[in-house]
């Protein structure tokens, strides 16, 4: 039956209330039509007692036949209603009876009264009867109205539930408190492979469903439950039937079903969240390993800057624990400018400036002991799932080593543009010097020939020789160009330092002023070096002279200090060198000063020709000083701060024995000495060319000439059998002297040939080592050199190579 139809059942129990009203009502009527007509005269009494007798007798039938009907529907606030209403009729009986003097207000008799009190009882009584009736009878059609809709509403839920039942995901398992299956929905049957069938009147024992590991534990929670108290969630191993086995999260509660207690379960499948949550706890183990092991510092931190994690590589690099971390500021490990960049870019980030990506910064950390150093930190913020950022995840790694590595070699480019700017400035001026050279050369010879020509009366004489003085002074400006280029001429022995330095102390003490002194700090047991005693005391006097002008007018104190020093490869950082400097024993040469310093900006000039601090005019200075340690294959550095002084450091390779002295050449007789045979002079320079020419005529010679190395070698074929040596100049277009000579070598093996040019003999020694040549002479020359170059010569001849000496 469902619901719609409910109120259609009840209308037979309708049809009966109305016509017992009706039946109850139509005899009430006869009753008292008959009593009225009586007490007014106009039926008899016997009548009336008939009509009467007939309708209590049909009342009563009636009434008796529905009560009995109806009987067991009968509440006992009815009857109280019903003894209410009769003791009502009573008292209004009694009442009529004990007051006749209402009779007289009806117009009756007194016995006339009493026998309408009489008849409103027995009336009365029957009407309320019947009405009483009537009501129950209604009371019981709204209860059957009541309890059909129940019963459908009952099967309604039911329906639902059982639906709920059957389709819920999970599977509802029903057994009893011995754990025997008593039913159970199509989710519990897909679950463990088996079908209801199988299982109702069984145990879980029974087919095995439980794996052993999770026996136990399944005891345990039907012991609880037959106490009455639910359990779970429970994870438990299931068996399936077809032998695979799988997770499952039980909740139990004890219920009753068709009057006997149960147990309802309900399993569902986490075979697919287990293995999730084992893959992530592994992941999590590995992730955790990786993170704690990392050298790297990783750190995750709220908006507010406080530290949410910090992994265990915090300690070593910062020397905080993680737990002394954990809710701090980040300001306790970062240093305060650092802190407010954070600030600023977590600013940034949280306002949308910046976006999602990676933020790289480079930030200054501070160690728990006070040490600072640099870190690279690569952060991203994490967001909730509205896209609020709410913390910020950071890796930051120790780049101090980086730093170092990048300081030192902006620091090396620094060098390196300094020497390829000294480099420059050196071919520059070797260039410079070559062609100047050639001009000198002009000079110096046509005064020289112009003084022999010159009667010693002539008064052109004294001119001639300030023309020569100066040209003499040009030339020396011209060697100290070349000593600047590392091309100076150098004349190599074996140095003590010890006795260079006694040498000249009297000269050293007289460089530098009045009020300032010179201290002398020299081991007793100092290596010996290879070089130039000559330049290496020019750069002695050059550096001594610097110190004593930064000095000034004020006291002071210029130091010289020398040692042996077993030099590392760190040794030589921040210092110029011409190649790569080798590890070993150097002599270590310290001058210093306690004069005014020098500033960041002169410091980066200081070896720049004819820079100066002072006035102008004061030659090449430390450009010359730093040429002649480039050509010793030593190092130099300066330090210097502004009212702090000076203090210049210079290496030089040190020799562990003596190389000996420099080659001599034979010495010559003082007896004068005239030419002959013939020359090939070889030059590109028309003007060098025609005052050889002369000078070597003046000498006796018959002079060839060739102004370029083609030239010369067809000269040379054509007057092989005249011409006795050659005179070769380096630097020449087209085919230079190398090319030249090795022409020649190929017409003769045997020819003379001394080389010339504006270079030093120093430079090109290593060129023409083992090439033959008798000699070498240097522009810019005089008649006088040139004849003792050719002289030495031809000396040598060709007992020796004057370069292989």
């Amino acid at each position: 039956m469902v619901c719609g139809q409910g109120h259609a059942a009840p209308r037979p129990m309708r049809g009966v209330a109305i016509r017992i009203v009706l039946v109850i009502g139509a005899l009430w009527l006869t009753r008292a039509a008959a009593d009225i007509l009586n007490v007014y005269g106009y039926l008899p009494f016997s009548t009336v007692m008939d009509v009467t007798t007939v309708c209590d007798l049909c009342l009563c039938a009636f009434v008796a036949y529905h009560t009995f009907v109806c009987f067991s529907l009968l509440k006992g606030k009815y009857l109280i209603v019903l003894m209410t209403l009769g003791c009502a009729l009573v008292v209004t009986r009694s009442l009529l009876r004990a007051y006749p003097e209402t009779s007289a207000a009806l117009h009756l008799a007194p016995h006339q009264l009493t026998q309408l009190a009489d008849g409103v009882i027995a009336n009365g009584g029957a009407l309320v009867l019947a009405g009483s009736f009537c009501f129950i009878l209604l009371s019981l059609r709204n209860m059957v109205i009541r309890m059909a809709s129940n019963e459908q509403q009952l099967k309604e839920s039911e329906e639902r539930f059982r639906l709920l039942f059957e389709q819920a995901p999970d599977g509802y398992f029903i057994t009893d408190l011995n754990g025997v299956f008593v039913d159970g929905n199509q989710a519990s049957e897909q679950l463990i492979g088996y079908s209801r069938e199988e299982l109702i009147g069984k145990s879980y024992a029974d087919v095995q469903l439980i794996h052993a590991d999770s026996v136990t534990s399944t005891d345990v929670a039907m012991e609880r439950n037959r106490v009455g108290s639910d359990t779970g969630p429970n994870e438990y191993t299931l068996v399936r039937k077809d032998g695979v086995t799988i997770d499952v999260e039980v909740r139990a509660h004890p219920a009753v079903h068709r009057g006997n207690p149960v147990l309802l379960g309900i399993a569902r499948d986490i075979t697919d969240r287990k293995r999730a949550q084992r893959a992530l706890l592994e992941s999590e183990r590995r992730y955790r390993g990786l993170v704690e092991q990392t050298q790297d510092l990783i750190i995750r931190m709220t908006t507010d800057g406080k530290i949410a994690f910090i992994n265990a590589a915090s300690e070593p690099m910062i020397g905080y624990s993680p737990e002394e971390l954990i809710g701090q500021p980040v300001s306790r490990f970062l240093s305060e400018s650092t802190v407010r960049q954070l600030e600023a870019s977590m600013a940034r980030r949280l306002s949308g400036k910046l976006g999602d990506g990676p933020l790289i910064q480079v930030i200054e950390l501070r160690r728990k002991d006070g040490l600072q150093y640099f870190g690279e930190v690569r952060s991203i913020p994490i967001a909730d799932a509205y896209g609020v950022i709410t913390e910020f995840q950071g890796v930051i790694r120790d780049i101090s080593d980086r730093k170092r590595a990048e300081e030192e070699r902006r620091e090396l480019d620094r060098r390196m543009l300094n020497l390829q700017k000294l480099e420059s400035l050196g071919v520059l001026a070797g260039g410079i010097a070559h062609d100047f050279n050639n001009l000198l050369l002009l000079v110096l010879g046509y005064a020289d020939l112009a003084l022999k020509e010159l009667s010693p009366t002539s008064p052109a004489r004294d001119s001639i020789r300030e023309i020569e003085d100066a040209a003499c002074r040009a030339a020396d400006l011209c060697r100290q160009m070349l000593a600047y280029s590392g091309r100076g001429k150098f004349v190599m022995q074996t140095i003590h330092p010890n006795r260079l330095v006694e040498e000249m102390t009297h000269l050293l003490r007289a460089s530098v002023g009045k009020k300032a002194n010179l201290n002398l700090n020299l081991e007793s047991a100092l290596p010996a070096i290879e070089g130039d005693a000559t330049q290496l005391r020019q750069m002695l006097m050059n550096l001594v002279t610097n110190a004593s002008e930064a000095i000034g007018e004020e006291p002071g104190v210029v130091g010289i200090s020398m040692g042996a020093r077993d030099c590392k490869q760190e040794d030589f950082r921040g210092m110029l060198f011409e190649e790569a400097m080798e590890e070993g024993l150097y002599l270590c040469a310290e001058v210093k000063d306690t004069g005014c310093g020098m500033s960041h900006d002169t410091l980066q000039r200081i070896f720049e020709p004819f820079f100066t601090t002072k006035f102008t005019g004061r030659g090449l200075g430390m450009a010359a000083v730093l040429g002649i340690v480039r050509g010793h294959k030593g190092a130099i550095r300066i330090q210097s701060k502004p009212a702090h002084g000076t203090t210049i450091t210079l290496l030089f390779p040190a020799r562990s024995a003596p190389l000996g002295d420099s080659r001599e050449t034979p010495e010559l007789e003082n007896a004068e000495w005239t030419a002959n045979g013939g020359i090939l002079l070889i030059d590109d320079e028309p003007q060098v060319l025609t005052l050889g020419r002369r000078m070597l005529e003046r000498l006796g010679f018959e002079v060839f000439t060739a102004s370029n190395g083609r030239e010369a070698v067809e000269t040379y074929l054509n007057h092989r059998e005249n011409i006795a040596l050659v005179l070769l100049d380096l630097a020449m277009p087209n085919m230079d002297g190398g090319e030249t000579l090795c022409e020649l070598r190929l017409i003769d093996p045997s020819v003379q040939v001394i080389l010339s040019s504006s270079f030093t003999e120093h430079e090109i020694a290593g060129q023409f080592a083992d090439q033959g040549i008798i000699g070498f002479l240097q522009k810019p020359y005089t008649i006088s050199t040139l004849r003792d170059c050719i002289r030495s010569a031809t000396a040598l001849g060709k007992e020796a190579d004057y370069f292989g000496l």
